[in-house]
């Protein structure tokens, strides 16, 4: 969606569904996004999809942002003081860095390294179920890439907000 704003998700029941085709595949993956929260409830996603693999990217009731596949990994306590924070995740096989506002935020290993073929449910703003786990934020220039992005990428995006991370001179993308 593409509206020149940013997206309000209200925690009760807004989200967005992808749908079951991959908007990437493969073993690389970033997401980069501008997030305003005000609040942490119980755990309110950023996204999940179910496929081959699933990937969560959080927020947990005490503002911790966490990443799950298998198993739940920590990456540090997200700021939820209403103000915009642009936040990147990057995974490569199974090592991921998450970065705030250019800066690297924490990293995480996976259970097993990333594999993207097939997605049967892709939220933003909820789980794959919609089963309540909704988030209250606002978001606004959320991309995907087929890529990992470097912090060169990461810096460049979060001091270019209008500008898209290729358009960077040198860059691998």
């Amino acid at each position: 969606i593409y509206s020149g704003r940013g997206l309000e998700f209200d925690g009760v029941a807004d989200y967005l569904d992808v749908g079951a085709s991959p908007i990437i595949t493969g073993d690389k993956l970033t997401c980069s996004v501008w997030i305003k929260s005000t609040t942490a409830g119980s755990r309110e996603y950023i996204f999940d999809y179910l496929g081959a693999t699933r990937i969560i990217w959080a927020y947990s009731w005490d503002g911790i942002m966490k990443l799950y596949d298998t198993s739940e990994e920590t990456i540090g306590t997200a700021p939820t003081d209403g103000s915009w924070y642009h936040w990147v995740l990057t995974i490569e096989g199974d090592s991921a860095i998450v970065y705030m506002n250019g800066v690297q935020f924490g990293t995480a290993t996976l259970n097993a390294a990333l594999n993207i073929t097939t997605i049967t449910n892709f939220k933003i703003g909820t789980d794959y179920a919609a089963s309540g786990k909704f988030l209250d934020a606002s978001m606004s220039n959320m991309q995907f890439w087929d890529a990992a992005w470097t912090q060169a990428d990461v810096t460049y995006a979060y001091l270019n907000p209008e500008q898209l991370a290729l358009n960077r001179g040198g860059t691998s993308l």
